[in-house]
């Protein structure tokens, strides 16, 4: 995420963001393609539900503790962090400036790769989260959105 991405982010998840659960950012997707390892791009952020988390998420980024341990003192990975998604549900989110066919384009894309890098692993949600936008942006792309059953945070 770019830094102006990161503080819309962090705000979103200040203000309007209450779940109980965790976030991993910048999760690859799209592994293989074809059998060729790669990467096709990365989900800015994904949440985690997870209700035996002990506090909601708010004012700032949860992060399973057990976990955060667990990679503090050497003992896991990011691959093995993420192999804890299994049977989890999740949001995928996209972080922009402000919504815009880019936006659009990549939530669908990295859906489609993170179901197929992680099978096991539930969509809960879609989630595109800018500033708000001009209201002729918001007429055109809302509607795609709103079809493909993305929500649209602004913050």
């Amino acid at each position: 995420m770019k830094p102006s991405e990161l503080r819309i982010f962090l705000e979103f998840i200040d203000k309007h963001w209450v779940g109980k659960g965790w976030i991993i950012d910048e999760v690859a997707v799209g592994r293989s393609f074809k059998g060729v390892p790669r990467i096709s791009g990365w989900v800015d952020a994904i949440f985690v539900d997870d209700p035996n988390q002990d506090d909601n998420i708010t004012n700032g980024i949860g992060v399973n503790k057990n976990i955060a341990n667990w990679i503090e003192t050497g003992k896991g990975t990011r691959k093995r962090l993420l192999s804890q998604l299994e049977g989890k549900n999740v949001w995928l989110f996209e972080v922009k400036d402000y919504l815009n066919y880019e936006a659009l384009g990549q939530i669908l894309t990295y859906n489609y790769h993170f179901i197929t890098d992680y099978p096991r692993t539930l969509i809960a949600g879609l989630g595109i989260i800018c500033k708000p936008s001009e209201s002729s942006i918001v007429m055109r792309i809302g509607p795609a959105c709103k079809y493909y059953g993305i929500e649209v945070f602004n913050v």
